[in-house]
Order: C-alpha cells, then structure tokens, then sequence
C-alpha cells in the first residue's frame, strides 16, 4: 500500500466511526423514546415481560456498536499516526495543515477553506500540490 492509500484509509476509517456514532446516537434516542421499563406497571411488566423487548434489544445493539466502535477507534489511531508521519514530510506547512485537516481530522474542503480562510479553490490547488508530492 502506497502513501496516498494510506491517506485515503485514515479518511475513510474516520468517516466510518462517525457514521457509527450517529447511528448509535439515533438509536439510543429511538430507545429512550419507547416506554421505558420503569414506565411500565408492576401489572403489566408481570403479565408479559416482553413489553420491555424492544426497548432492551435497541440497548443491547446499542452496545454491540459501540464495542466495534472502540476497536475501530483504536485502529484509527494506529492510522492517524501514520498519515501524521506521511504528512510531516513536506516542506509546506500550509500544505500539511490542509492535508491534516483533510485526512487526519476529517474535514470537508469547505470547512477547510473556511477555517483557514482561503478560498475553496486554493485549498483544492494545495490539496493536490501537496499529494502530487506524497
């Protein structure tokens, strides 16, 4: 795997847990929306516990993601080093921000423009001047 790959894997893993999060974070709003167990009469929780069932379910597969989350993570940080090390290389320090920004941190050029104040296209232009290098 060339440098460039490397790059694009550390983005793409990044992009990857913060899918996951929000996918956690729906469903955890999803389960705290249905009648929760302590909203349940003694009556009702005795004559059928599966009442509970999806409110339970949403839980445990709540957790499930967010174990897989924490392995990813710490694989991401493997990768977010290494690209950190791909990108200290380069003489430009502006260049190296906006691949840091891009592949490390996971911003959009727009966002990248905007926090750097400069235009979108100069950070497309530095963007691909500094791959061209990697």
């Amino acid at each position: 795997m060339n440098n460039r790959q490397k790059l694009k894997q550390c983005r793409e893993s990044l992009l990857e847990i913060q899918r996951i999060r929000n996918q956690i974070s729906e469903w955890k709003k999803l389960a705290f929306s249905l009648r929760s167990p302590s909203d349940l009469s003694q009556e009702a929780v005795r004559s059928s516990r599966k009442a509970n069932a999806p409110y339970e379910d949403l839980l445990i597969k709540c957790d499930d993601y967010e174990r897989e989350l924490y392995k990813k993570i710490d694989k991401l940080i493997l990768k977010q080093k290494e690209a950190e090390k791909i990108i200290d290389v380069l003489d430009n320090q502006l260049g190296r921000t906006v691949l840091k920004y891009y592949y490390v941190n996971g911003y959009d050029f727009d966002l990248i423009a905007n926090e750097l104040s400069y235009s979108k296209s100069h950070i497309y232009y530095l963007h691909r001047t500094m791959i061209k290098k990697i």
